[in-house]
């Protein structure tokens, strides 16, 4: 038996193989309808769309057989892939490439198989379209021709399949602004009219001389510090309605940009701010690539309300640490902190979003709890992911996946 080679695209065929977010999916009406017509028109008993994975070969589609992948290095399919035409098998026995194959020399036998590459747009093979025999075999020129057909048709319908993803990802994303909308106004109502409310009742006692010296200089420094916490929650407020001043604003602004040199003052910035509290504050840049396209604004916004979240509720003597890295399409964000972690509570209401009271982080600093939602909002407006860890008095991991050259 002969090991296929990877192809020399191997790194870009499995990152777009990925980004189709196909594998491993229930079966679908539309892929098992074409793999019955190719079985059909080829009159053979087995017929599948195998996608190959980087140590597996996965079947989206099947017809007589019962397993759902195979090893990699024993699939027809991954010779299958290194060439853009169609790849016919007369008789496996007879094939040095597989004559030894255990799916040749055991159950279920093959003898035939044709297998015809599904290849992206980019021209990148994910996998085939391919139907096997256990008697030898060939085709005629009708049914290869049938065969090709279906193989483009199905290399298509994951591209659509994907960009229906998208379109729905889209509806979703709107429907979440809408409701983040009514939230903010509710966080509005609280966030600034309630400190406004205590501030001016102290302001009154301090104009009619109704406190001493030294309760009139505490009130004084209390009045500034809520003054303070107003602004940073305006800021918040504002930089959230900056991105729906008109209907284009729901679409990033997508810039090419070198990455160290954009991130790494920021993480230097929120380095000397963690050293101020007494927190050791570690970062690296792990395989990032030179350059990104994505929208700067918000990529450096989620960077720094995931560290300034962090910081804020890591006391004295804890640590915080970033990583930065590519993981396939996708520039992977890790923020891992030592502090007090989060209640099972507290993480259902930053999922929902309903319920977020205030937290004081562990220098008494104020909060919403708007930040964080903000940073919700703008990982999916770059149609990224969040996973978030977290026990209370153990820390708190959140982890950003965003897609690298994608226009969300």
């Amino acid at each position: 038996m002969t090991t296929p080679p990877l192809p020399t695209n191997e790194k870009e065929r499995l990152e777009a193989l990925y980004a189709y977010d196909i594998l491993d999916t229930p079966a679908e009406k539309e892929f098992d309808e074409i793999t019955q017509l190719a079985a059909m028109i080829c009159q053979v008993p087995v017929a599948l769309i195998s996608l190959i994975d980087k140590d597996r070969q996965w079947f989206k589609s099947r017809v007589g057989v019962d397993i759902q992948e195979t090893p990699r290095e024993v699939a027809f399919c991954s010779h299958a892939i290194l060439q853009n035409k169609l790849m016919i098998v007369p008789n496996a026995l007879q094939d040095e490439r597989f004559a030894d194959n255990p799916f040749v020399i055991k159950e279920p036998k093959i003898r035939f198989y044709a297998g015809c590459p599904l290849s992206t747009s980019q021209g990148l093979n994910l996998g085939t379209l391919c139907v096997l025999d256990t008697q030898p075999r060939s085709l005629s020129e009708e049914q290869k021709f049938a065969l090709q057909v279906l193989a483009k048709q199905v290399a298509e319908k994951i591209e659509m399949r994907l960009k229906n993803k998208q379109l729905d990802f889209q509806k979703e994303l709107l429907q979440k602004q809408l409701d983040f909308q009514k939230r903010i106004f509710l966080l509005v109502a609280h966030d600034v009219r309630s400190p406004l409310i205590s501030m001016y009742g102290i302001a009154k006692l301090l104009t009619e001389k109704a406190i001493n010296p030294d309760e009139a200089k505490n009130s004084a420094q209390k009045i500034q510090k809520d003054i303070q916490n107003v602004l940073s929650n305006l800021d918040h407020i504002l930089t959230w309605s900056k991105l729906h001043q008109d209907s284009s604003a729901i679409n990033p602004r997508i810039e090419t940009f070198a990455v160290s040199e954009y991130l790494t003052p920021i993480l230097e910035f929120k380095s000397s701010k963690a050293q101020k509290k007494g927190i050791h504050f570690s970062y690296c840049l792990k395989n990032c690539p030179a350059t990104i396209q994505t929208d700067p604004f918000l990529l450096g916004s989620i960077l720094r309300n995931l560290l300034n979240n962090a910081i804020k509720f890591t006391p004295k003597g804890g640590s915080v640490f970033c990583e930065i890295s590519q993981e396939y399409q996708n520039l992977k964000i890790v923020v891992k902190d030592t502090g007090i972690g989060m209640s099972e509570e507290i993480q259902q209401s930053f999922w929902t979003g309903v319920g977020i009271t205030p937290r004081k982080g562990t220098n008494d600093e104020q909060g919403s709890g708007s930040a964080l939602q903000l940073l919700k909002t703008f990982i999916y407006l770059l149609g990224g992911k969040i996973h978030l860890e977290s026990q209370e008095n153990q820390g708190t991991t959140f982890t950003v996946l965003l897609p690298l050259n994608e226009k969300y």
